[in-house]
């Protein structure tokens, strides 16, 4: 049966009563959440950062599983028994337009990334004809970076340091490697499925995943150091 006018009345008057909180890219007020924009970066070990944010379209984490089992006891009690933590695994989709990216930027340097291959494969290319052999033997350990912030001036990839002024959120993960790089032509359009793995911790024992914020009216979130065989984050 169709509502009369007054029902549809005060069915609108009900709607227009409520609450509705606007979504924005910072973080200031209770509610909002981080939308769009983010950037992305990643270090080859003893290299600088490959910014990543220009060419990716989609970013999932799926963040190592702390596991836990409850063992049984003969008196009816359980006991905790947990599993160390499960590896990272983070996948992106691009649009690279090139097999990789000429010649990486110095140790304390960054570069707009061009393509994925040279981290999948062989390293280094500085030719003006990219080639990568794509086999079993050659791997490239990589730091992967995220940050969201409302601060305007990020001009160092994503392992700028935040102000005082400023929020973000910034997820890092070291001591990884790409293990897939699956090129598709579905939509009309070239682009490629890029999987990365982390582990936990690195072989000493240290944490090799972080993730860090700051909120504006507080102390402001550093930079990252350069990605090296003795240095993860700092």
């Amino acid at each position: 049966m169709t509502k009369n006018k007054e029902i549809i009345e005060e069915d609108l008057n009900e709607i227009t009563s409520q609450d509705f909180e606007a979504q924005a890219l910072t973080s200031t007020t209770a509610g909002d959440v981080w939308t769009e924009v983010a950037y992305v970066s990643i270090a080859p070990i003893g290299y600088g950062e490959l910014k990543f944010e220009t060419l990716t379209e989609t970013i999932d984490f799926d963040i190592g599983e702390k596991d836990v089992e409850f063992i049984p006891t003969l008196k009816g009690g359980r006991l905790a028994k947990f599993t160390p933590m499960g590896d990272s695994t983070i996948t992106m989709e691009l649009y690279p337009t090139l097999a990789g990216t000429t010649g990486w930027p110095a140790a304390a340097g960054t570069k707009v990334a061009a393509g994925v291959f040279d981290l999948f494969g062989d390293g280094i290319d500085s030719t003006t004809s990219l080639s990568y052999d794509l086999d079993g033997l050659n791997r490239t350990k990589i730091r992967l970076c995220a940050l969201w912030t409302d601060q305007a001036s990020v001009d160092s990839a994503a392992l700028t340091a935040i102000t005082t002024t400023s929020e973000a959120l910034r997820l890092t993960f070291a001591e990884g490697f790409m293990t897939k790089v699956s090129p598709s032509f579905t939509d009309d359009i070239l682009k490629f499925t890029v999987t990365m793995k982390f582990p936990a911790t690195n072989a000493s024992g240290t944490d090799a995943c972080k993730a860090e914020s700051t909120a504006a009216g507080v102390a402001g979130l550093a930079s990252l150091g350069n990605y090296t065989t003795t240095t993860m984050f700092a």
